[in-house]
């Protein structure tokens, strides 16, 4: 698998994501000691730390050389923006994969994770095992609901997915 097929971000709880992002909004351009940033959110022995922080860097939203982590420029207007605001700019800003995902909810109004995952597989082959898939649109869904551009109605088999 090349390099670009596997940067997608997998299996990121979109909890400790917000935490980050939200702690993050208060330090300076040079950033915060990654252990640090950890202690402050009650983090220090989560084992899926990396994958939020995977996620944060496939949005633009923080930057890190694994010692030190920091808002982007993107990262860094949040803090000044109302919830509809970063919504928008957010949306507008999603990653090339993110926005051919979120266009096949938006075109069919109505999308279960399984035919994401049928399309997924359909445009870019089946770079990845089955269980990361799961993952990876499980990963890019929840960011889509963190910044409001779709909305869950009921789960599993039932789970529909609406863009917004």
């Amino acid at each position: 698998m090349d390099k670009e097929k596997s940067k997608l971000p997998y299996h990121a709880d979109i909890g400790l994501f917000d935490k980050m992002i939200n702690d993050l909004k208060t330090t300076g351009p040079e950033g915060v000691n990654l252990d640090t940033m950890w202690a402050d959110i009650g983090a220090t022995k989560d084992n899926l730390r990396s994958f939020a922080l995977n996620l944060g860097k496939y949005v633009d939203l923080v930057d890190s050389d694994n010692k030190k982590i920091w808002l982007t420029e993107l990262g860094t207007t949040l803090r000044y923006m109302s919830k509809d605001e970063r919504s928008k700019i957010l949306a507008s800003k999603l990653p090339d994969k993110y926005r051919t995902m979120f266009k096949w909810i938006h075109a069919d109004k109505e999308l279960r994770s399984n035919e994401i995952k049928r399309k997924f597989i359909e445009t870019w082959g089946n770079i990845i095992s089955p269980s990361v898939l799961d993952r990876v649109i499980s990963t890019f869904l929840n960011y889509c609901a963190w910044i409001g551009i779709v909305t869950y109605q009921g789960r599993g088999i039932q789970e529909i997915l609406i863009g917004m």
